[in-house]
C-alpha cells in the first residue's frame, strides 16, 4: 500500500477544520463567499503537475489520517466496478 496515495485522496479536506473556524469568524456574507471560492480553487492548484494515474485502490483497502488538530479521515474502497469509496 502506498501511503502518498491514499493521503492525495484526502488532501483536499486536511485543512477544512482551520478553514471552517476562520469561516465562522467572518460577518461579511461577501468575505465569506470569498473565502469558500477560494478554498474550492485550492483544490485544483497541483491538477497540472500531478504526473501519476488517478487513485485506484484495492477493494477493502482502507486508508485512515489524523491530524495534529485530531482532524479524523477514514476512507475505504467498497465497490471496484464502478469504483466506490466510502468515507467519513
Amino acid at each position: 500500500m502506498n501511503r502518498w496515495v491514499y493521503y492525495s485522496a484526502c488532501e483536499e479536506l486536511r485543512f477544512a477544520a482551520t478553514f471552517l473556524d476562520r469561516l465562522q469568524k467572518i460577518d461579511n456574507p461577501g468575505d465569506r463567499m470569498s473565502l469558500i471560492a477560494g478554498f474550492i480553487i485550492s483544490g485544483y492548484s497541483g491538477m497540472s503537475i500531478r504526473n501519476r494515474k488517478p487513485f485506484n485502490p484495492l477493494l477493502g483497502e482502507t486508508f485512515d489520517y489524523i491530524s495534529d488538530d485530531g482532524w479524523k479521515y477514514h476512507a475505504e474502497q467498497v465497490s471496484h466496478h464502478p469504483p466506490v469509496s466510502a468515507c467519513n
